[in-house]
């Protein structure tokens, strides 16, 4: 008896999850449509048929791959392994979310040495360069890691295997050394290569947006008429429950 009640209770759940994607959908919408319930069917079954279907919307669908606490914001957090799909969303967000120019630096006294006043911070300078023609650049790939209080590249940190400070879990963090290490890297054939595939991603992220939105627009329209469908098919079985018929053909 024991064996008996436990089938019971989970047929039970099984009714209870009703998977919309699994409901036979067949009948064609004319089909739908040649079913008269508009007159047996009262306002308050249409009010109840729009809780139900805007509650199945309210349902989060969470991606367990992708959910994460991680802090994008902040480079020094980012995780060691950055796959394609994460790569992707950083390029998207780009580098400006990362690099904290107005973030107060501290300074850092010379590991080794008492001297007063033998302490050296970064500043905002460093993420401009200075161009021939006496105008300042932003050195785009420049970001700042609060929480480790270092210096990264953002395109070697995602592209390059080399083994450059900037590229390293721990980032730059050798403010008395920033010249020439800062020019030094930029010049470096490792980042010219990152740098590179940086922005081909870029612009292959920027053209696929166009087509993203088209496909967009076809996902909402379809998802439209499937709502649309879900709300007949909750008053086809409203009716027949209350006519006390079966759910079946003839």
């Amino acid at each position: 008896m024991a064996e008996k009640k436990g089938d019971n209770h989970a047929e039970s759940e099984t009714e209870d999850k009703v998977d919309i994607a699994n409901v036979d959908t067949r009948t064609a919408e004319g089909d739908i449509d040649s079913v008269d319930v508009a007159k047996t069917v009262s306002d308050d079954d249409v009010e109840d048929d729009a809780r139900e279907v805007e509650e199945l919307e309210r349902q989060p669908l969470v991606n367990a791959k992708t959910h994460t606490a991680t802090d994008f914001t902040d480079v020094g957090l980012w995780p060691v392994e950055i796959d394609h799909e994460i790569r992707a969303m950083l390029v998207r967000q780009e580098s400006a979310a990362v690099q904290h120019l107005d973030h107060e630096f501290k300074e850092v006294a010379r590991p080794g040495t008492k001297t007063k006043g033998d302490v050296r911070k970064l500043t905002k300078n460093w993420f401009f360069r200075d161009l021939r023609n006496g105008e300042k650049s932003l050195r785009t790939w420049m970001v700042y890691s609060p929480s480790r209080e270092a210096l990264f590249c953002f395109c070697c940190r995602l592209f390059s295997t080399g083994l450059s400070s900037f590229s390293a879990d721990v980032g730059f963090t050798n403010w008395w050394k920033l010249n020439p290490k800062v020019y030094e890297h930029e010049a470096s054939t490792s980042h010219a290569q990152a740098f590179l595939k940086w922005k081909e991603l870029e612009i292959r992220l920027a053209e696929r947006k166009v087509i993203d939105k088209v496909e967009q627009e076809l996902i909402e329209k379809e998802t439209k008429k499937w709502r649309e469908i879900l709300a007949r098919l909750l008053d086809i079985v409203r009716f027949l429950a209350k006519q006390n018929l079966a759910l079946r053909g003839h």
